[in-house]
């Protein structure tokens, strides 16, 4: 859905059993009153989930593993409704991380390269 980025959202669920989507950035309305006009932290929400019992108790025994996350993949509208994709992520290792940074500058070094041949041909 336009107006709305999940760039750096993630989802958390809390003691009380509650799912908190954190860190969504929905696009101010733009014809709201400019009294009330949100800044760039006001567009940034956390909203409350509705999820089963039993999707809490499932996604909350996946997470228990360290290093897992909440991440939402989508927003998208069912019915009337707004729905959230989301799914259990591991994070990366250290290791890979430098794998992934050694990749990055090869690439580089094969597109300057590249770049530098075509100019003298």
């Amino acid at each position: 859905l336009s107006g709305i980025n999940l760039s750096g959202s993630y989802a958390r669920i809390t003691a009380t059993g509650q799912v908190l989507l954190l860190n969504m950035h929905i696009k101010p309305y733009l014809h709201a009153n400019k009294v009330f006009s949100e800044n760039e932290e006001q567009t940034r929400r956390t909203c409350h989930l509705l999820l089963n019992k039993k999707e809490i108790v499932r996604l909350s025994r996946q997470l228990e593993t360290k290093g897992r996350t909440l991440v939402p993949l989508e927003v998208y509208l069912k019915n009337q409704w707004l729905k959230v994709r989301l799914a259990v992520c591991q994070g990366k290792k250290f290791y890979d991380k430098r794998a992934t940074a050694k990749q990055k500058q090869g690439k580089k070094d094969i597109e300057r390269v590249m770049k530098h041949r075509h100019l003298h041909h």
